[in-house]
């Protein structure tokens, strides 16, 4: 397992303000959206055509973009 501290040095050689979560959307990607905006991260949902119905009912994801 990968030691929380070793996260923070490898993430200390990025500016966060550049970095972005993303994952292809699906239930399971709402969880990863909703860690990543908790911590500062913007979120990018990739999916074909337009986003799913479900990601409606989860507006306080606030996704940043979907692709």
């Amino acid at each position: 397992m990968v030691e929380t501290q070793e996260i923070l040095n490898i993430l200390e050689g990025y500016d966060k303000d550049e970095l972005a979560i993303t994952t292809v959307c699906s239930h399971s990607s709402l969880q990863l959206f909703d860690g990543a905006r908790k911590e500062g991260f913007r979120t990018i949902g990739i999916c074909i055509g337009a986003p799913p119905k479900f990601y409606d009912a989860f507006r306080k994801q606030n996704l940043t973009n979907f692709s």
